[in-house]
């Protein structure tokens, strides 16, 4: 091991301590400078180098190099005249060299961590996981998404076979073939499913420098896919129920805007779906004040109101409700009836009972054979039950 006499505690001088330091070729033994606050011999106390305000301490201590970091051609040429044969000098324009070439690696490592960091910020922020493998089928790196996917932790993967990860990995087939593998379903050991895709990562001299795996849990995937499948059969479902109800409906967003009638509304109001489903909720009023808007209001339904709706001032009864889902309006739905069909119902019920009532006043007890005991008997029961307003059977 080389012993080193740092002579200048400077800018240079303290960049070369800092770079000697971490060799185990060379060691520093002291650290000289005039100055009692440079910078480079706190360092040295920091390092646990001995330190002092002249060389000449030093020079002759069995030292192998001498760096002299001052610059001053005078301490330059006093160190070469009373060194050993055996020292070696290192003049400070090499040594302030060194020092800037020295500042430019640290400048540069710092900013390739720097980008490191971002570039893991950014992988781990993904939703998707992700392992990379070296060219020896070593993991390098996986994201946050991939150890909880996978249940692993970091610390326990990085630097082990990707095999004793998962032993189904096709990562090493990549590496060999150099081909992509798009989209491929593969089960954990955990029992998830996960689609995967596998791409090596070439250089520029193509050569395989190792590969990598993006791939996502598709239990949620499928979930999601489940829950849309159900959603549109509801929707069909409510749908083909509306659209063959004889029960002239529409339905209106939150902003009192149509979303859907069925036939029985058009054939009621004789407004089409053209006329309705975009437009606000008082486009179809005649007469009387819009029930959407009054229940968007309110948020509590309405029930037989009576209104005009449609170019022909059909008179109706409406029945509107609102429509809230966990706790937020999200519309309302109205329920019309004719007005028209009820009090023509209503009439052909009163001839009805009319008709029943003659038919059932045009018989007497004369109208009534019967000659023996019984019979007669019955008669005069009947008549005089016949008195009173109870029903006689």
């Amino acid at each position: 091991m080389k012993r080193v006499l740092i002579v200048g505690a400077g800018k240079g001088g303290t960049a070369l301590l800092k770079l000697l330091n971490k060799t185990d070729r060379m060691k520093v033994v002291a650290v000289t400078d005039v100055d009692p606050h440079a910078q480079g011999l706190e360092l040295a106390k920091s390092y646990q180098i001995p330190t002092c305000d002249s060389w000449e301490e030093w020079i002759h201590k069995d030292i192998d190099i001498v760096i002299e970091a001052t610059g001053n051609e005078e301490v330059f040429d006093s160190i070469r005249s009373k060194r050993q044969r055996s020292t070696v000098i290192i003049p400070g324009s090499v040594a302030y060299i060194t020092s800037e070439l020295l500042e430019e690696k640290e400048s540069l490592v710092k900013k390739l961590k720097q980008q490191t960091e971002n570039q893991q910020l950014i992988l781990n922020s993904i939703h998707d996981g992700m392992i990379v493998i070296n060219v020896d089928g070593k993991v390098s790196f996986i994201n946050r998404s991939a150890e909880r996917i996978v249940d692993v932790k970091r610390q326990d993967v990085v630097g082990k076979p990707v095999k004793k990860i998962i032993p189904d990995s096709r990562l090493p087939k990549v590496l060999s073939s150099k081909k992509k593998e798009l989209n491929q379903k593969l089960e954990l050991d955990n029992g998830k499913k996960v689609i995967t895709t596998r791409i090596p990562m070439v250089g520029a001299d193509n050569k395989v420098i190792g590969a990598y795996a993006v791939f996502q849990d598709i239990t949620e995937v499928v979930h999601l896919a489940e829950e849309v499948t159900d959603l549109k059969e509801v929707k069909t479902m409510l749908e083909a129920i509306i659209q063959s109800s004889d029960e002239a409906i529409s339905v209106v967003d939150e902003n009192g805007n149509g979303l859907m009638i069925n036939p029985a509304y058009t054939r009621i109001t004789g407004l089409a779906e053209k006329d309705i489903v975009g437009k606000p909720a008082t486009v179809d009023i005649s007469e009387g004040e819009s029930m959407h808007m009054k229940v968007l209001r309110t948020r509590r339904p309405v029930r037989s109101v009576r209104m005009k709706v449609g170019p022909s001032n059909k008179d109706v009864l409406v029945n509107v409700a609102p429509v809230i889902v966990d706790g937020i309006l999200k519309g309302s739905v109205g329920v019309l009836h004719d007005v028209s069909e009820i009090q023509s119902l209503t009439s052909e019920l009163k001839r009805a009972r009319q008709i029943i009532r003659s038919l059932e006043a045009k018989y007497t007890f004369d109208d009534i054979i019967g000659e023996s005991s019984e019979m007669t008997l019955a008669l005069e029961q009947a008549k005089v039950g016949a008195r009173t307003p109870a029903t006689v059977l």
